[in-house]
C-alpha cells in the first residue's frame, strides 16, 4: 500500500476490492478523461465539436448539471434569457427542441421567480461518470486540454461576479480543494494570479483583472456584460 505510483503529476487513483482474502488495486484514472465522442446506441457514436466541449466544460464548472441517466440541464434567470438562448444555439444538435419557462414560488419573499431552461438528450452517461464519479461533482483529469478562454468566460457568466470592483470571484464551493488547485495551476499558466478561500471560493486577484477581462470579454454575452468592466478603466 505504501508504493502508490505517480503518473505525471497525478496520484494513481485506486480502489480496493476485498474478496477471497485478497486485495486488488484497480486504476480508475483513465476513466475520468473527457472525450468528444458520445455513445448513443450500441453501434452509434456522435461527436461534439471542440467548441461545444469548451462550452460544456465552462457550464459544468458553473451551473450545468448532468442527471444520472445522462440528460444535461441548463437554466438561467429570466433576465439572462439571451445567454441561455446562445447556449441553446451552440448545442442545439444535441438538445431537445424546447426552451421551457419555469415559475417557482419563493416563500421568503412571497413572490414568484421566473427562469428558462433546456435539456440536452440522454447522450452524456459517460460524462456523468467523469464529472460525478462518486455522486459529487469533480473536475476531470484532462480538463486542461479542453479548458480555453471561452470555457473561462462561460464559467464566469454562470458562477462568477465582479467583487467590490477589484476582483473576479467564482462561487466554486461545491468543488474540493484539490480540484480547485488544479484550476489555479491552469490559470497561472495564463498569467492569472488567483487565491482560494477557506470556503473554496476561487478569486482572480486585482493584479490580474485587466488580463482576465481581456481574455473573457470577447465571449461575454450582452445580457451578462454587467459582470465585467472595460479593461481600459481597470
Amino acid at each position: 500500500m505504501k508504493n502508490l505510483a505517480h503518473i505525471g503529476e497525478h496520484l494513481l487513483d485506486v480502489r480496493y476490492y476485498f474478496g477471497n482474502n485478497r486485495i486488488k488495486m484497480v486504476n480508475t484514472e483513465g476513466s475520468r478523461n473527457l472525450s468528444q465522442e458520445l455513445k448513443i446506441r450500441k453501434h452509434i457514436v456522435k461527436s461534439l465539436s471542440h467548441r461545444q466541449v469548451e462550452i460544456l466544460v465552462g457550464s459544468l464548472l458553473g451551473d450545468g448539471y448532468i442527471h444520472p441517466l445522462g440528460k444535461m440541464c441548463f437554466e438561467q434567470a429570466e433576465n439572462q434569457y439571451g445567454y441561455l438562448l446562445w447556449k441553446y444555439s451552440e448545442l442545439k444538435n444535441f438538445a431537445y427542441p424546447k426552451i421551457a419557462k419555469v415559475s417557482r414560488f419563493d416563500k421568503r419573499s412571497g413572490k414568484y421567480t421566473h427562469s428558462y431552461r433546456f435539456f440536452l438528450k440522454q447522450y452524456f452517461q459517460s460524462w456523468r461518470q467523469i464529472w460525478y464519479p462518486e455522486g459529487a461533482k469533480r473536475i476531470p483529469n484532462n480538463i486542461e486540454g479542453w479548458f480555453t478562454p471561452l470555457s473561462l468566460a462561460v464559467w464566469y457568466m454562470d458562477d462568477g461576479h465582479y467583487d467590490k470592483g477589484k476582483s473576479a470571484l467564482f462561487s466554486s464551493e461545491n468543488f474540493c480543494q484539490a480540484d480547485l488547485r488544479k484550476m489555479q495551476d491552469i490559470l497561472s499558466k495564463w498569467n492569472l494570479e488567483t487565491s482560494l478561500s477557506k470556503s473554496n471560493r476561487l478569486r482572480v486577484l486585482h493584479s490580474s483583472i485587466s488580463h482576465f477581462i481581456k481574455l473573457t470579454s470577447p465571449y461575454i454575452m450582452s445580457d451578462m456584460r454587467y459582470k465585467i468592466l472595460d479593461p481600459v478603466t481597470t
